[in-house]
């Protein structure tokens, strides 16, 4: 691992530190909280200040607080809809590429199906049907994430079954499975890897923007989209409420995405050896 490290450029290093930070502060926040982010506070509506820096809001609530704790609620979220999704679209794509035809095409008529969607209005219509919360989210979030792995796997496993060290590996014995696992899988790994890091910012974004609809995390509990959600209200008489939780999501977006891009550019940090 720190070989690979040394892989990176001084400017991936540094993204990667401030991501690592970031999720280190999503994981603790609730317990480095100042105050409690769901207790009522007997000063709604007051102004930054140092025993409230990010103010608090319409029922006296520490808005600073309920941002660390809703950082642990985004992130939780982003990690689990993008590791069902490429599980899922991962195992698609490995089967649709090295079944016959018949089997290949069905597979990617159902994704297409998805892909026929608009995924916003998807994901409204299963938090809808299922009623708001976060296991709402994370299943439609996955529903509309999986399919755009699965096209990417599946490209990449028609272009590499016909290499020499696939064959290689099935003269000697080696079955499908064990080949695909063993020798094409791992070849994926630096475009997931970077697919992953930049599909995390994407996915607390629009989990935020559902949140931000009312079809998030029910209240009292904190989440960055609920949180913006109950300042819309009050955007003109206590501006805090909205733009500082508005920065932080923005910032933590922006942060996965230039790793992402940093990532792109260093694709050897993410490789492993096959042989």
């Amino acid at each position: 691992m720190r070989e690979r490290f040394r892989r990176l450029g001084l400017i991936s290093r540094i993204l990667l530190g401030l991501t690592a930070a970031l999720v280190v502060l999503a994981i603790i926040g609730p317990y480095i909280a100042p105050h409690d982010p769901i207790a009522l506070g007997s000063a709604p509506l007051e102004r930054p200040s140092w025993a409230h820096p990010f103010g608090t809001d319409q029922v006296g609530r520490d808005v600073f607080s309920r941002v660390l704790a809703g950082a642990r609620a985004s992130f939780a979220i982003a990690v689990s809809v993008v590791l069902i999704a490429v599980t899922v679209g991962t195992a698609i794509g490995l089967v649709a590429g090295l079944s016959a035809r018949v089997a290949d095409e069905s597979l990617m008529r159902l994704t297409d199906m998805f892909f026929a969607f608009p995924y916003l209005i998807l994901a409204m219509a299963v938090v809808a049907s299922l009623g708001p919360g976060d296991k709402s989210l994370i299943v439609a979030l996955s529903l509309i994430w999986w399919p755009s792995y699965a096209r990417q796997v599946r490209g990449h496993v028609l272009a590499l079954r016909s290499a020499s060290f696939v064959d290689a590996s099935l003269i000697v014995g080696n079955s499908r499975v064990r080949t695909a696992r063993r020798h094409i899988l791992p070849q994926m790994y630096p475009e997931l890897g970077v697919r992953m890091t930049l599909d995390f910012g994407n996915v607390i974004l629009i989990a935020s923007a559902l949140g931000f609809l009312g079809l998030g995390a029910r209240p009292p509990s904190p989440e960055w989209g609920s949180i913006l959600f109950e300042a819309k209200s009050y955007t003109l008489q206590a501006w805090w409420m909205s733009i500082f939780p508005g920065v932080v999501l923005a910032m933590s977006v922006l942060l996965f995405s230039l790793l992402g891009d940093s990532l792109q550019t260093r694709p050897r940090f993410l490789r492993r050896a096959t042989i």
